[in-house]
């Protein structure tokens, strides 16, 4: 069936939809949540100097639930994280391997590993952290990644959480 002349040069144009003013707008989603790199404190020297090459203040120790803010730390200095190595004693329930900002990650737990450090690899090397204990207060956690990121301090890992009102932990 053919459509007359009129029909086929006429056509409905639509007028843009405007909201009603009884319409509110659709709430604005909150942008994700940023890691604090504050909790990760690196020496500027690449060159190994002591035990450790800084200090990471985790906010709990479950090591998964950890890795975002950790790999916001040391990014800039590895790249993406790759594989994360901790003492088994002291994470407990963690998997062999997870998913961190799209980037697969391997974890590897060891009892020689000593308790207080993880050992973090990325594309561009490898770090060794202190671990500030979880329950750590502020202002004891800061003093222990100040000293343990400052330049040539070359401090054992129980004198760094000494001097931070820690104790090393047992393993």
């Amino acid at each position: 069936m053919r459509r007359s002349a009129a029909a086929e040069r006429s056509h409905t144009v639509s007028a843009p939809r405007t909201p009603s003013p009884t319409r509110r707008p659709a709430p604005a989603q909150p942008a994700p949540a940023q890691p604090a790199a504050a909790r990760v404190a690196l020496k500027d020297d690449p060159r190994p100097v002591g035990e450790v090459d800084g200090a990471w203040w985790p906010r709990s120790r479950v090591l998964v639930d950890e890795l975002r803010e950790l790999s916001a730390g040391v990014d800039d200095r590895l790249g993406p994280v790759t594989r994360v190595g901790y003492n088994l004693r002291i994470w407990p329930s963690v998997p062999r391997r997870t998913t961190t900002d799209g980037h697969l990650v391997r974890l590897g737990g060891f009892a020689s590993t000593p308790p207080d450090v993880v050992d973090v690899f990325g594309a561009h090397g490898r770090l060794c952290l202190l671990v500030v204990p979880p329950e750590s207060s502020d202002a004891d956690a800061r003093r222990c990644l100040d000293r343990a990121s400052a330049a040539g301090n070359d401090d054992d890992v129980a004198t760094l959480l000494a001097g931070a009102g820690g104790e090393p932990t047992d393993a």
